[in-house]
């Protein structure tokens, strides 16, 4: 009876200890949720606080742009240098208006000029360059379909996937059936492991159009997408 009691003795220690330990266990658990709760509400208020310092930048930027204050001669002297730069641009001297186009964007950095180079840049297919001056554009207050499209085609070409999506989202509000935006904006999807939402984009594509020619440029599309896809889910590389 005593060894009896002796080993219910043991067993209930060993339990008293087991459960000490879970409940150990579970404040330490607890508490180190608790500091990765803490260390994520800090790197998200770090970064909208880096978000809001580079929006407060750049409207301070827009905003000193706009206070550039030239005497009338001064303006006058700058325009005269944008019309030398226009002068060589129809005549296709590309290269030849680029200067003119750089030195006005010293005395007035402006949106029209920032467009200006970049259609220069694609134009001599230096994409990246190009690239950059639209962007510049954009951030100046150049949002118009044009600029967007620029934007997402030539962030498509380059690799700016995420970028490029953005703005491609942006022309299709402005313009939901143009077809070589709605393909691109399928491809970057696609590119990005959203094979079903690029499939889907094509479909629409596809049955809002009464063009023969666009309905067969989207399943062309759909189907080069596909056979990738089957490809990659053959030697387990795809991702959706």
């Amino acid at each position: 009876l005593a060894e009896k009691k002796a080993r219910e003795e043991a067993i209930a220690a060993e339990i008293a200890k087991a459960e000490a330990e879970a409940k150990a266990l579970a404040e330490k658990k607890a508490k180190e949720e608790a500091i990765a709760a803490e260390i994520a509400k800090a790197e998200a208020e770090a970064k909208a606080l880096a978000e809001k310092k580079a929006k407060a930048e750049t409207a301070a930027k827009k905003e000193s742009t706009s206070k550039i204050v030239m005497t009338p001669e001064e303006a006058a002297a700058v325009e005269k240098i944008r019309k030398r730069g226009a002068y060589e641009f129809y005549r296709g001297n590309y290269k030849a208006a680029l200067p003119f186009y750089f030195e006005v964007l010293k005395h007035k950095r402006d949106a029209e000029s920032f467009e200006m180079v970049g259609i220069i840049f694609e134009k001599l297919n230096k994409l990246p360059d190009a690239y950059e001056a639209y962007e510049h554009a954009f951030e100046l207050g150049l949002t118009t379909k044009k600029n967007v499209i620029n934007l997402g085609l030539i962030g498509e070409k380059i690799g700016k996937y995420e970028k490029a999506q953005k703005y491609l989202e942006m022309a299709i509000d402005k313009d939901p059936v143009r077809a070589d935006v709605v393909m691109s904006y399928a491809r970057i999807l696609d590119k990005q492991g959203e094979f079903k939402a690029a499939g889907e984009v094509l479909a629409i594509l596809r049955d809002s159009t009464t063009s023969y020619a666009i309905k067969k440029a989207a399943e062309a599309e759909y189907l080069k997408m596909k056979k990738k896809h089957e490809q990659a889910v053959a030697t387990g590389a795809a991702v959706d």
